[in-house]
């Protein structure tokens, strides 16, 4: 990650997955990706991962914000209609 908030790049060859892809963004604008979120002796909020896998809520649905990218047509698709390779 390179830039101000709103200049930013990623790599996309340094992910695996659009899960990897989605939770690197979340962290770039800080958008909760935890189911729940608790508050440290301190009032600064952490994400509390339960059963062990955070889940994207940029991938669940559950965001204000969607995932998109224009194809090599040019026609602009949801991420994961279409296979992370």
């Amino acid at each position: 990650m390179d830039g101000l908030p709103i200049g930013r790049k990623v790599d996309l060859s340094s992910h695996s997955s659009y899960e990897s892809l989605a939770h690197t963004l979340e962290e770039m604008f800080n958008e909760r990706t935890a189911a729940s979120t608790c508050k440290r002796s301190n009032g600064e909020e952490h994400g509390v991962i339960l059963g062990g896998e955070r889940q994207s809520k940029l991938l669940d649905g559950s965001s204000k914000f969607v995932l998109t990218y224009e194809d090599k047509e040019g026609d602009w698709m949801l991420v994961g209609d279409v296979p992370w390779g």
